[in-house]
């Protein structure tokens, strides 16, 4: 027996009909890994795969459009402006910060499109050391310096010991969601007071790292 085409939507204008294509194509993909293929897709949306293509040339131009839309569309330039905001003390500065990124990152479609495409795509491995990233550990690291009494990133290059030490703070912060949407493990503590405990301890320790380093490396230290 033949298979039925897929019953159309209503016709829709072009920016919302790629708009409800792209929506709809991450949970599929997160779902169904990067294996599933467009005509599954075009099932799955309840569209002829010609329309699709009609957006999409090819299905791994869809997924590099998605990955653009999901890791790279999310970030706000006002999170760095809270960053900055020395009339706040850095704890309440990170704790927002942080509060506001997972917020548009702990999601079971987000989580599970990130890793696919780390492990699919060898643009997406280079997501740690995109510029976004980079500016970040370098406005933490600014205000971390400030807070403790250590001189800026003019007079002190920042080391690789102290960009790995912003990687592990921030990672531990990331492996929550992991946990939760990849491996399946329910959190045993709120988010938000996972954040404040993963804050107080980077707080207590990351000053007097910073300090040792900067006694190794003999910066300017007045």
């Amino acid at each position: 027996m033949a298979k039925k085409s897929p019953t159309p939507r209503k016709r829709l204008p072009q920016a919302e009909r790629e708009a409800q294509i792209i929506r709809d194509a991450i949970p599929f993909f997160a779902s169904r890994g990067f294996n599933g293929t467009t005509r599954e897709l075009a099932d799955h949306l309840g569209i002829h795969q010609s329309l699709l293509y009609q957006y999409f040339p090819s299905k791994d131009a869809l997924i590099d459009r998605l990955y653009r839309e999901i890791i790279l569309g999310r970030w706000k330039r006002e999170w760095e402006d809270w960053l900055r905001d020395r009339d706040t003390p850095l704890k309440d500065r990170l704790e927002r910060f942080l509060r506001a990124f997972t917020d548009g990152i702990f999601s079971y479609d987000y989580m599970r499109f990130f890793f696919l495409a780390w492990m699919d795509r060898p643009y997406a491995r280079d997501h740690y050391n995109n510029p976004t990233q980079a500016r970040v550990f370098r406005i933490i690291s600014s205000e971390l310096r400030h807070v403790s009494g250590l001189p800026g990133h003019e007079a002190w290059p920042m080391s690789v010991a102290e960009l790995e030490m912003h990687h592990a703070f921030q990672s531990s912060i990331f492996y929550y969601g992991v946990r939760q949407f990849i491996f399946g493990v329910s959190p045993r503590i709120p988010r938000d007071e996972f954040i404040t405990q993963q804050v107080k301890l980077f707080l207590a320790g990351a000053p007097e790292q910073l300090r040792e380093m900067a006694r190794l490396q003999k910066a300017p230290i007045a």
